[in-house]
């Protein structure tokens, strides 16, 4: 860390013109500054819950995949290895050339709005699945769910003025870490409860659902805010107002 700092500091040109730049702030460059600061601007709370709770159910990913698949359709490490490396071929196909045309051609909006909509449908497709098969098969809703983040980036993004995108870095990368530390133990916490010999209902799959929950709230918050942010651009918008022709001026009589 203390590395990327220094090379940052010392390698990587400041890219925000001098009379943009605020003064060092301690009260600010933390991450409970960053999230207070951010709350200013109108949409970006409600565009940040959406990206918490996304992230939250995307720890059921790294979290319970390989306990899952193990226990469910008895997989081999290699072929739980096959699996994610399968995933990470869905991923980069997602973010390294779809980024590319999708998000040009429909608008980050409507791409975020897919995303999530794929998303869910993939948990649910894990949750429910009876052979192996099904799994690979959930993986191709992520070549548009890849794209969520970098399509709610840039909403957020467009939402906070050029002197504060550090800030809204920041406070997004809290909320990461935050995710980071609630998914993990929620997720492994379900697959042990409802797979267990003694569960009150015996569905391996309660956190692949669990995480399609959470991708249809956080469909829900950026629906709301997306819709909130049009409205404010019909207010914005002046109204066409009609220009009457000219009155020619009098002229004295000479």
């Amino acid at each position: 860390a203390l590395a990327n700092v220094t090379f940052g500091y010392f390698v990587l040109p400041e890219s925000l013109p001098k009379e943009s730049r605020r003064a060092f702030n301690i009260h600010r460059a933390n991450p409970v500054g960053a999230l207070q600061q951010i709350r200013k601007y109108p949409l970006v709370p409600a565009l940040a819950a959406a990206v918490f709770f996304w992230q939250v159910g995307h720890q059921v990913l790294p979290s319970t995949w390989a306990f899952y698949t193990m226990f469910k359709f008895h997989w081999t490490e290699a072929m739980v290895g096959i699996s994610l490396g399968a995933v990470g071929l869905v991923t980069a196909i997602s973010q390294g050339l779809l980024t590319r045309v999708v998000i040009p051609g429909v608008g980050e909006r409507r791409t975020a709005v897919m995303g999530l909509v794929c998303a869910f449908c993939a948990y649910v497709v894990f949750a429910f699945a009876s052979r192996g098969w099904m799994m690979f098969a959930g993986m191709s809703a992520w070549l548009m769910a890849g794209l969520v983040y970098p399509s709610m980036q840039a909403i957020m993004s467009q939402q906070v003025p050029a002197n504060a995108q550090g800030e809204l870095q920041g406070a997004v990368a809290s909320l990461y870490s935050l995710a980071a530390v609630i998914g993990p133990p929620l997720m492994t916490q379900l697959f042990g409860r409802f797979s267990a010999d003694g569960a009150p209902i015996h569905f391996p799959g309660a956190a692949f659902l669990c995480a399609a929950s959470l991708m249809a709230v956080s469909g829900v918050l950026l629906v709301r805010a997306i819709r909130r942010g049009a409205a404010r651009e019909r207010v914005r918008t002046p109204a066409a107002t009609t220009v009457e022709p000219a009155v020619p001026m009098e002229t004295k009589p000479v």
